[in-house]
């Protein structure tokens, strides 16, 4: 058999993040915790990590831009947990259910498509496409149900390109 290189690709990242509870502040029923009414999906994490490099001199770096999905916060325990997933991973907790025929559309065309749609339910999306993905027209496009990251794979094998989150979210 000969090898088959897919033509484009997609990449999604995730993040798990541990936090101190030693003060009982992310109890969800708390409250007299400034925190544990926002312990919701879809808010912004933005983790960084420091490099020391001499004594007393730290260079910072950000790791990128997530969003929580699931929080884990065991009573009686010292930590708090929240998984958080870049944008791409986050369209993969949304329904994509357009159905309908998409003619001579060109692949940027039908990325809007798909992220304006998940822009109903997740409004803070940013995107950025690249010029040259609108001179490549597709005569034929459909979508089956699945979610908004599925139809950005499918779009993605379509041509050589590379759909993925910059360390801002966008």
């Amino acid at each position: 058999l000969d090898e088959i290189e897919a033509l484009g690709g997609m990449s999604a990242n995730e993040i798990t993040v541990v936090i101190s509870n030693e003060d009982k502040a992310f109890y969800f029923n708390n409250i007299e915790s400034p925190v544990s009414q926002h312990l919701k999906r879809n808010r912004k994490i933005e983790p960084w990590l420091g490099a020391e490099l001499e004594p007393g001199l730290i260079e910072w770096h950000t790791l990128g831009t997530f969003w929580s999905h699931n929080w884990n916060v065991p009573v009686g325990k010292l930590t708090a947990t929240v998984v958080g997933f870049d944008t791409i991973g986050l369209l993969g907790t949304t329904l994509f259910d357009k159905h309908h025929v998409q003619i001579d559309k060109s692949i940027g065309e039908l990325i809007e498509y798909v992220l304006n749609d998940a822009k109903r339910t997740l409004s803070f999306i940013e995107y950025s496409i690249d010029n040259e993905l609108y001179e490549v027209i597709i005569p034929y496009a459909w979508f089956a149900a699945s979610n908004h990251a599925a139809a950005l794979r499918k779009i993605s094998e379509c041509y050589p390109m590379h759909i993925y989150c910059d360390r801002y979210g966008k």
